[in-house]
């Protein structure tokens, strides 16, 4: 399976990888509404059958950026960031 990277632009949305110390660090912000009330989930999950691997949840924050340290062993990953708006400012 050749691998692919596919970047996707959302404006005022930054969902970032970096690795460090040999982890994997997945991270979120969101650029103009830094009091949007909402939840953030990320997830590492195998790209052939996208069943989860490790998913990690915020819930009730407010214009909070989100990041999480994933320890992966060598492999090919999908890993995938978002954040769920509960409709207040």
């Amino acid at each position: 399976m050749a691998e692919k990277t596919v970047n996707v632009t959302v404006p005022g949305l930054k969902v970032n990888h970096e690795e460090k110390s040999g982890k994997h660090e997945i991270s979120g912000m969101i650029e103009y509404a830094k009091h949007a009330k909402g939840s953030w989930h990320i997830d590492v999950r195998y790209p052939r059958d996208f069943k989860g691997f490790v998913e990690v949840k915020m819930d009730n924050v407010e214009g909070h950026p989100f990041a999480h340290m994933f320890d992966l062993k060598p492999g090919v990953y999908v890993g995938h960031g978002t954040f769920l708006w509960r409709g207040g400012w």
